[in-house]
């Protein structure tokens, strides 16, 4: 279980903050960039966004009928499961202050390359995150996180990632909480007109079910609640599963102000104000 600490991200960053740069591209060409990006900023970026098509391509892409797809979800989820042991190793090696070891994280994600590219979605470009270039609001999310954790004795034993912008908030928990796997679903009302949680097409029937049912404590993050309907549309889907309890977070949010009026009823509000962390029933 990482402890965060306290340090000046600026100070230890200002260099790779100030020529950092990031755009829209396609899946080969964030990994291309990826395989020589040296900015850490930027490097960090190309992890979410390789992770964002390839999570949206295993959602959206036909695969040919005449193969096992049992098999060939096996292999989807050991890349998925690659990207986010990247993802969680270079947001805890950034938040501690000592940078990112690119050369470790490169040696996790690029032999699958082929699967990557085979499975992510290569028509579209990546999406520039909500969270990108605020690093100091999301280090202090991890502080009130960390603190709320401790002080509440919340212990999750399951982290749920709201895709797409939640990847580098819900990896620094999974390093707060000492977790190893992340699950990963999609509500996108606006840019994807999701109209219900989106999971792989190929994953197996029950796979929210068998990784949420009877879990002692679930902790679903989110980038920004704005309207407050994807935090409602994915905390009931969770809750129908039976969790004991469930506990929602984001960076930015009035719980009080949106979720409340989405009819969930709030447990206990434990941080009002951005961020913020609520138990819900």
């Amino acid at each position: 279980m990482q402890i965060l600490p306290q340090i000046d991200l600026y100070s230890s960053y200002e260099k790779e903050i100030n020529s950092s740069k990031i755009e829209r591209n396609y899946l080969e060409n964030l990994i291309l960039d990826f395989e020589k990006e040296k900015n850490i900023i930027s490097f960090k970026e190309h992890i979410f966004g390789i992770t964002q098509l390839y999570h949206d391509g295993l959602i959206s892409k036909q695969v040919e009928e005449n193969i096992t797809q049992s098999s060939v979800w096996e292999s989807q989820k050991e890349t998925l499961d690659q990207l986010i042991k990247a993802g969680k190793i270079s947001i805890g090696q950034f938040y501690s202050g000592e940078g990112i070891n690119m050369n470790q994280i490169r040696e996790i994600i690029l032999p699958y390359t082929e699967n990557i590219l085979k499975f992510g979605e290569t028509r579209i470009k990546s999406k520039i995150r909500h969270l990108f270039e605020l690093e100091k609001e999301i280090q202090t999310f991890g502080f009130k996180l960390q603190q709320e954790l401790y002080r509440e004795n919340i212990k999750p034993t399951e982290i749920i990632a709201i895709a797409n912008g939640s990847f580098e908030p819900a990896y620094l928990a999974m390093g707060l909480t000492g977790l190893n796997d992340l699950t990963v679903v999609r509500y996108s009302q606006t840019s994807k007109n999701d109209s219900e949680l989106m999971l792989p097409k190929l994953s197996p029937k029950n796979y929210l079910q068998n990784r949420i049912e009877n879990q002692e404590e679930v902790l679903i993050v989110d980038d920004w609640c704005c309207s407050g309907k994807t935090a409602e549309k994915v905390i009931k889907s969770v809750g129908e599963l039976k969790p004991k309890k469930i506990f929602f977070t984001s960076i930015r949010g009035d719980t009080n102000g949106k979720i409340a009026d989405t009819k969930i009823k709030i447990q206990k509000v434990f941080s009002p104000y951005e961020p913020m962390i609520i138990e819900v029933q």
